[in-house]
């Protein structure tokens, strides 16, 4: 999860026990309590231990997001971690009844957290009848939208269904009908024990509540569910609500800059439906969902208040046909002679998996903004191909990226793993071997900071003591001639060769250090440290040692801050947000959210061991 990271250290062969602390251990109780504005007998209640796997139940507070195998299953699923959730959630219902604490952004009751646990923990280890984990066998399910119909679905008189008889019928309108739940799936998978009782926990979510507008859907379907398959299983709708409020921001804090639109601005009001938007506008069907915030029950993209930032628009396929449901992303490349890279790349938010299509979806099979002339490739200047010496980045680096980088890449708003991937000719995989802390799924990738893009790649080293471009590019060091490459071309040792002015590569001796506070690509290129300016090159080219020489974003060469930490300026933080933001001493909260977000709420997971050392 995005801010959690437990460290298992293991000696001998057995780990007998381990704990999920909610709190760390050193924390400081009265300071945070004041923080929340709780009770103290409250926050005695949610600063339990528990007897979980640290790993696993760092994840069950959004079940759904995590895929788990049955080694995940097996470490979180135990009767003493049951056991203690169930008694976590007990003590917390009787002490934080009416206390509340700022998430995120809202205002919630204090006591959601140990009931997000408890409920994510009964969806990731629900059991079918006969034992089976019923999450790990709906990963074989297949999932659809609407029921639809093939275009030739009344053409045929022999064989027309009865409701081609009728002249209000559409094959293309979705009716409420054709997205009942009852209609979409076949008896044998709808009436399991799985999908009845899983579709039971989805009702009994503590943070949808009664007063959701997304609770009456749930409810009728799962009475419709439950009259088709002649079950009775009880559902326990939350009555209280988690969300009580939205929090404020203080008076005079700074409002969050918003991104501009890289794309297409749909101006509100509209009232177009998603498909008809997607069509418009030229863009995937699964934009046309994330950029409106569409409600894909009702099909709806309306946009009311605020204006929509579509992509730019692409050459649109829209898939439909007898064959949709053997239609799958590689195959969509295959037909359309793109690379596979090039399809995710541009269809970053499609609305299924790789296999899962809809009928009637729209999916980009060009570059959105059109096609375009690649650059010519950059090469070093000695000609060859790949990069000689380590590059230095524009701007603060994402952390993760390999020390030996050659060539660094900015991020920019639009850009995915495998946009970037596409555009120097990587895999994803190499991508992410050059750039170790993005994840991958893409979740974490940076903006305006910068990833590498191509590695170091080592030299010839020299075998006559003649070296540089003219000699094929080789290197002196490790050549037995000396290590520093003049000028001229000639490989030695000494101020004739490895001097600022005479050294053209190898073990060269320190450039200059700035005589006039200048530095980097101003003047001659100085460097700072030990000069009496500072020891920070500022991405203006000056030295200094403020934080506005040496800050994440400001620093380019020289005893820079690191490029990550320091306080949030606009309620994002953790590392899968720019700068990985701390919130300790900002308006917005004191602590990071699980979800990326400043608010009073710290959770540390931490592991206990017995070890056995045979």
């Amino acid at each position: 999860m995005k801010n959690w990271k437990t460290s298992f250290v293991a000696i001998g062969l057995a780990r007998v026990s381990s704990a999920f602390f909610v709190f760390p251990e050193d924390v400081n109780g009265e300071a945070l309590t004041e923080a929340y504005g709780i009770g103290s007998a409250c926050f005695a209640a949610l600063n339990s231990t528990i007897d979980c796997d640290p790993a696993t139940v760092a994840k069950v507070h959004k079940p759904d997001d995590v895929y788990w195998t049955a080694d995940d299953v097996e470490a979180l699923c135990t009767a003493s971690c049951r056991a203690d959730i169930t008694s976590w959630v007990s003590k917390a219902n009787t002490a934080c009844d009416g206390d509340t604490m700022p998430v995120g952004g809202m205002i919630m009751s204090a006591k959601f957290l140990p009931l997000v646990y408890q409920h994510g923990f009964n969806v990731a280890c629900l059991e079918s009848s006969d034992g089976e984990n019923c999450v790990q066998q709906s990963y074989d399910w297949q999932g659809s939208f609407a029921r639809s119909y093939p275009p030739d679905y009344c053409a045929n008189s022999d064989m027309n269904a009865p409701e081609c008889s009728d002249p209000d019928f559409d094959i293309s309108e979705v009716t409420s009908e054709d997205r009942s739940v009852v209609t979409l799936y076949p008896d044998s998978l709808k009436c399991s024990d799985c999908f009845v009782h899983l579709w039971r926990l989805r009702l009994e979510d503590p943070l949808l509540g009664r007063n959701n507008s997304y609770t009456p859907y749930l409810e009728t379907e799962f009475e419709s569910l439950q009259s088709a398959c002649s079950t009775t299983v009880a559902a326990t709708i939350p009555q209280e609500t988690m969300v009580k409020g939205t929090q404020t921001i203080p008076a005079g804090a700074p409002s969050p800059t918003p991104k501009p639109c890289n794309g297409q601005v749909v101006d509100a009001p509209s009232s177009l439906t998603c498909q008809a938007l997607a069509e418009k506008y030229n863009v995937p069907l699964g934009a046309a969902y994330g950029a409106t915030g569409g409600d894909e029950v009702e099909a709806d993209c309306a946009i009311t208040e605020t204006a929509a930032c579509l992509p730019k628009a692409c050459e649109l396929l829209t898939l439909e046909g007898p064959d949709i449901w053997q239609v799958t992303c590689e195959s969509i490349a295959a037909s359309n002679n793109i690379t596979i890279n090039q399809f995710l790349a541009w269809n970053p938010t499609r609305l299924g998996e790789c296999d899962e299509f809809g009928y009637g979806e729209t999916v980009c099979i060009g570059p959105p903004g059109g096609t375009y002339t690649l650059p010519p490739p950059i090469s070093n200047p000695s000609g060859t191909g790949g990069y000689h010496t380590t590059a230095t980045p524009a701007v603060p680096t994402q952390p993760g990226a390999i020390d030996k980088c050659g060539l660094y890449y900015i991020v920019t708003g639009t850009d995915t793993c495998e946009s970037i991937s596409l555009r120097y000719g990587l895999t994803l995989e190499e991508f992410l071997s050059y750039n170790t802390d993005v994840l991958p799924s893409c979740s974490n990738l940076w903006l305006d900071y910068s990833v590498c893009v191509a590695p170091v790649t080592p030299l010839p080293t020299s075998t006559n003591g003649k070296c540089g471009p003219s000699h094929g590019d080789t290197t002196c060091e490790g050549s037995g001639f000396g290590d520093c490459c003049s000028r001229e071309g000639k490989c030695g040792s000494g101020e004739e060769y490895c001097s600022y002015e005479n050294c053209a590569s190898g073990k060269c001796f320190e450039k200059n250090i700035s005589p006039d506070g200048t530095c980097g690509g101003v003047g001659t290129g100085y460097t700072c440290p030990g000069s009496q300016f500072g020891d920070c090159c500022s991405t203006a080219g000056y030295c200094g040692s403020s934080s506005e020489y040496c800050g994440p974003g400001n620093c380019s060469a020289g005893f820079c801050d690191p490029n990550v930490g320091g306080k949030t300026p606009d309620g994002t933080c953790g590392p899968e947000y720019a700068g990985n933001y701390t919130c300790t001493g900002t308006q917005f909260g004191a602590c990071c959210s699980a979800y990326g977000f400043v608010s009073t709420l710290m959770l540390k997971p931490n592991s206990a061991y017995e070890e056995d050392i045979n």
